[in-house]
Formats: C-alpha cells, structure tokens, sequence
C-alpha cells in the first residue's frame, strides 16, 4: 500500500497536485448538491460555453490520441488550458504514457515466447482452414 501512496504522490507531484490535495474536481463532485455543479461548465473568453468538464474528460484518450471525431481538438485543447479542474486529470494521462514509453522502449518479447505465439497462431489458422473445408 505505501508503494502505491507513494507512487500516486510521485505523479500528483508531477501534475501539479500535493500530496495531501485531492483534485478538485472530486472535491466539487462530492460536496455538491446536484449533478451540474459537480460537472461545472467552464466559460470561454468569448462567453460562450465551452465543453463540460464530463465531455472533456470523457475525451482525454481521443485527444492524446489525436482521433477525435465529432468534436475538434482545439475545443477540446481549449477546455484542459483554462479548466484548472481538468487539466491535471490531461498532464496525468501524458506523463504516464510518456513513462510507460520510456518504460518499454527497447524491448522485445524473447525468442522462445515468439516462436511460441506463431506456432499457436499457425495452429488456429490451420484449425479454422479445416473446419472451413470440412
């Protein structure tokens, strides 16, 4: 559990949150009354309505990803630059796919473990051609 905590404080660390801060979006959530202002709106500097911080999250993975569809990145980069609620929820999701990256880089499965899974996937392909013909 204390590797956990301190591994959890490390990437606080990392996103701009203290150790003892929970992020202020749960705070919100948990103390608020009813469902919209634990999911605040934030306003944009033109006035209008931007992306609720539910909808901008529900994003994150898109955005990093740069696969967003039906709603464009730079709404979506304009809500996590002004909504200090959000934006660490995004710096979390960098920093650990950017850990992770660094984490794996240069590594490949052994030899053994290879020939393994194409002997497997050899095997199903042939099962699956005989159940075809037969």
């Amino acid at each position: 559990m204390d590797e956990k905590r301190t591994l959890l404080d490390r990437l606080r660390s990392l996103v701009g949150s203290g150790p003892d801060e929970e992020p202020r979006t749960r705070r919100a959530a948990e103390g608020a009354a009813d469902e919209s202002a634990a999911v605040p709106t934030c306003p944009s500097s033109d006035g209008d309505a931007m992306l609720s911080c539910e909808e901008a999250l529900a994003k994150v993975h898109e955005y990093i990803d740069g696969e967003l569809d039906d709603v464009p990145a730079s709404q979506v980069r304009q809500h996590f630059e002004q909504c200090q609620g959000c934006y660490p929820h995004l710096r979390l999701e960098q920093v650990f796919r950017e850990a992770l990256r660094r984490a794996t880089s240069g590594q490949c499965a052994p030899d053994k473990l290879r020939t393994r899974i194409t002997t497997l996937i050899d095997e199903a392909r042939r099962e699956e051609a005989a159940g075809d013909e037969g």
